[in-house]
């Protein structure tokens, strides 16, 4: 292991502990090397990462309804994730994908870990009503679909399919999850259980008639 290696680690250790203290008080709450919060219905979380190779670490915010999750695991038939902690949302394993929606670079050269923990908590107090701000005219549907992500390689494709469900826009989710499933589209973002692939069972979901307005509310958890 390299000694520049061992440095990183060490300073992204520090840089952790670091911005717990700037927390308080706040809507943010940490696990791990990522932050995340609620509000407005919108979950929203920042991803931190710090490079072993160069002095550089780099945040990431991404954004999706609080609503896609419940949808998700209705149609995958797993109730029980509605009862883990909220930041369940940022590492489960079944989970809707969040669309980043700011990035930057957030180590200045020969800033302490302290320092970048500083900048890092005054950056994202001014970007607090970005998420209100990118939806306020468009629907989080169409975010997800024109992401870079998703046109180049469907990278959003769970998440594009459960939100078009939650904007009620249901003939157009049925044939995004139909042509996922027959391969007309392709995407390295699905899920498998019981032997089907999750845009076989959003049809067989949609077909069933659990799109309805009840179904819907039990799903969003409302």
């Amino acid at each position: 292991m390299s000694t520049l290696y061992r440095q990183r680690t060490a300073f992204e250790k520090q840089l952790l502990a670091e911005i717990g203290p700037h927390l308080k008080r706040s809507e943010w709450k940490k696990n791990s090397c990522a932050l995340f919060r609620q509000s407005n219905g919108i979950y929203q979380d920042i991803f931190i990462s710090v490079h072993r190779n160069s002095a550089a670490t780099t945040t990431e915010l991404r954004i999706k309804p609080m609503a896609l999750d419940p949808i998700l695991w209705d149609i995958l038939d797993i109730p029980e994730n509605r009862d883990k902690p909220l930041s369940f949302r940022t590492w489960g394993a079944f989970t809707c994908s969040g669309i980043p929606v700011y990035e930057a670079q957030i180590e200045p050269p020969g800033d302490s870990a302290g320092d970048v923990a500083r900048g890092l908590t005054e950056l994202y107090k001014g970007k607090i009503n970005l998420a209100d701000q990118v939806l306020s005219d468009k629907p989080f549907s169409e975010l997800a679909a024109s992401h870079p992500n998703q046109v180049e390689r469907g990278a959003y494709a769970v998440t594009l399919v459960t939100s078009l469900i939650n904007d009620g826009n249901l003939d157009l989710a049925y044939d995004t999850a139909s042509s996922y499933a027959s391969g007309v589209r392709s995407s390295g973002s699905n899920f498998v259980s019981s032997g089907k692939s999750f845009h076989q069972l959003t049809m067989e979901w949609l077909d069933a008639g659990k799109y309805s307005k009840r179904a819907l509310h039990v799903a969003a958890g409302a």
